[in-house]
């Protein structure tokens, strides 16, 4: 039964085997929670083949495609949001839960909460600084947020209103495929072809596992091979 759902779930949903492979980490939880109490007896996950998943490189930004995210802005607290995560590589969920007094503009840093809460130190450019102060100084209301939304009430951004912005930066810049983690991943592609080691990037990124910090570094697939031509050209 479980294998059937799996794959009408995939087949008529046309999902990705990602998702499918999220869906079988979600019955598998719940079995085990299930089995753990006793409300079963064996967990059927057990007998379900893990999902294998297709793994793509996927590029980052080009040089010319952040000026013209920028130039597509509308506002000064849009512009400060893409210079933000264009400079500090941080997740949209850190960017969300950013408050104003957590940003030390004379030192361009920024301390941020990543996945278990665990705290560290972000940086940022002086464009960044420029376009952040700018916003700062439009801003008339009192919420202690980074980034609020523009109507009256403002409040806090969410994660889905964030992603809303970057979403019609992009379509009026006329580039498809614009997300948080996309400008993660560039700064990610810069940071090592400037020659920062992976584990300093690994420290700036705030990855527990070195070896989700090695996925970026597959990316910058032409410095490998500019490398290896300038040790091996005999």
């Amino acid at each position: 039964d479980i294998r059937i759902f799996l794959y009408k779930y995939q087949i008529h949903r046309n999902n990705k085997n990602s998702t499918v492979k999220n869906m079988r980490a979600y019955l598998s939880s719940f079995f085990g929670w299930l089995r753990k109490n006793r409300y079963i007896k064996e967990n059927p996950m057990d007998l379900v083949e893990p999902i294998k998943e297709d793994y793509t490189i996927k590029a980052p930004y080009k040089d010319e495609e952040i000026v013209q995210l920028k130039d597509a802005c509308t506002n000064i607290r849009d512009r400060a949001l893409i210079d933000f995560l264009d400079a500090s590589l941080i997740r949209i969920g850190e960017l969300r839960e950013l408050d104003r007094k957590d940003v030390v503009f004379t030192e361009r840093e920024c301390i941020v909460y990543g996945k278990g809460r665990k705290e560290r130190v972000a940086y940022f450019n002086g464009e960044a600084k420029i376009h952040l102060e700018q916003y700062i100084k439009t801003r008339k209301d009192n919420d202690p947020a980074l980034f609020v939304g523009l109507r009256k009430n403002h409040g806090r951004l969410t994660i889905s209103g964030l992603q809303d912005i970057l979403k019609r930066t992009g379509k009026r810049a006329g580039i498809m495929g614009v997300h948080a983690h996309r400008f993660r991943r560039t700064g990610a592609t810069r940071c090592l072809s400037a020659g920062m080691p992976v584990e300093e990037l690994q420290i700036l990124m705030g990855h527990t596992d070195i070896k989700t910090t090695l996925i970026y570094a597959k990316v910058d697939r032409k410095k490998v091979k500019f490398k290896y031509n300038a040790i091996c050209s005999w």
